[in-house]
């Protein structure tokens, strides 16, 4: 497949949104800046993604810090043919907001990138995001029917469709930028490279300037690991405990012992048998969508997303009283190791301290005899912090 390159002068707007590979483009813009200005490619910033600065378009203008208005600066100076931005963040914007952000970074000359998947494939990684940020959230399949069965008003089915409703997405950038300047990817699912190398074409870069990093230290949820933390959740609730030292002290540690634990080929992949049905009918709509002669540009191919060329695997259900005993096993496994992990981190902090004194006093007995009061407050601390570090 030929993917024409982007004119000279565009500004590349990557709009998301979550879960759509935003992550892996915007991990390979960032490592490769340096290179992509040698071909004449600005990705603005010093991090990742302009995160902040896409917030601050939420916000009215006299409730922003200056990261929008410095990332627009950094765009009009800039003698780049081309420039790229990235930020799954610019999905949530508004259409005042949208066009806002068009007229900010260029006008004619920004094209805005959306990427779509389809809807199975990011039901689970954004149900486990939503277990890992949220204290109590809905199990998989309460939240399912939120997602797929819910009315406008239930928060959860608005704030996945605020961002993952493909048609509204492309209404509202093809208002702001013009459809001929709005470009929809097509993910290919379970070939990584498509998403960078079309990117690449786009810019007009040599093919395997943008390169692949893997992150290892963000890993997600398995569908179990999540449905443990929910339970923990309840637990913790329960037996009264304060919701902030629960989140500070306990959640978290365990969250990343049950995130680290090797994960199933085929996890979370699944939809039970309802939600399977719904979803082919979503995906069913979105190629609908991109294959109707559209106005906007699409890359990639839309029949990829009917449910004849890629099956969705049903969930064939079962005792969920058999896996009770194994949950209970691993939650108490992640609350024992967030335990242990908590206590070595509290007796590295003491042999810090310690150190810290030895060296205190080292110094003061280098001193005159005046120092002898110094002296002995130092060794009285040392002491002290020793016998913590015992106890």
């Amino acid at each position: 497949m030929t993917v024409t390159a982007l004119p000279p002068g565009a500004r590349l707007l990557h709009v998301g949104p979550p879960k759509t590979g935003t992550t892996a483009v915007q991990k390979a813009m960032h490592h490769g800046r340096a290179t992509l200005a040698e071909h004449g490619v600005l990705y603005p910033g010093r991090t990742s993604r302009p995160r902040d600065a896409s917030l601050e378009l939420l916000r009215p203008a006299e409730r922003r810090a200056g990261a929008w208005d410095t990332l627009v600066a950094e765009v009009a100076a800039t003698g780049a043919e081309r420039v790229c931005i990235s930020s799954e963040s610019l999905s949530l914007l508004n259409d005042a907001q949208a066009a806002e952000a068009v007229a900010g970074l260029g006008g004619d000359s920004v094209h805005v990138v959306i990427t779509a998947r389809p809807v199975d494939a990011l039901l689970p990684s954004v149900w486990q995001q939503h277990v890992r940020n949220v204290v109590g959230a809905p199990s998989y399949e309460d939240w399912l029917r939120s997602v797929l069965l819910g009315a406008p008003g239930d928060a959860v089915h608005d704030r996945f469709w605020r961002l993952h409703d493909l048609a509204d997405q492309v209404r509202r950038w093809s208002a702001a930028a013009a459809p001929e300047r709005v470009v929809v990817l097509v993910a290919q699912e379970g070939d990584r490279s498509f998403l960078l190398h079309t990117f690449e074409d786009l810019l007009d870069l040599p093919r395997g300037t943008l390169v692949p990093r893997v992150d290892v230290s963000n890993p997600s949820l398995t569908r179990f690991s999540g449905e443990l933390l929910l339970a923990l959740d309840r637990e913790a609730q329960e037996r009264g405990w304060s919701p902030a030292e629960y989140a500070e002290k306990v959640r978290t540690d365990v969250a990343y012992h049950l995130r680290s634990r090797p994960r199933e080929p085929q996890d979370l992949k699944s939809l039970p048998a309802w939600a399977a049905e719904r979803a082919a009918e979503v995906n069913a709509a979105r190629a609908d969508l991109l294959s109707a002669d559209p106005p906007f540009r699409v890359i990639g191919d839309p029949e990829t997303l009917r449910p004849e060329a890629r099956p969705i695997a049903v969930d064939p259900g079962g005792d969920g009283a058999a896996v009770r005993p194994l949950l209970s096993v691993q939650l108490a496994a992640g609350v024992a190791a967030a335990a242990v992990e908590g206590e070595r981190g509290r007796l590295r902090a003491a042999e810090d301290r310690i150190a810290g004194l030895q060296a205190e006093l080292a110094r003061l007995r280098e001193r005159p005899p005046t120092a002898g009061a110094r002296v002995r407050r130092a060794a009285g601390r040392l002491r002290g912090a020793v016998l913590d570090r015992r106890t």
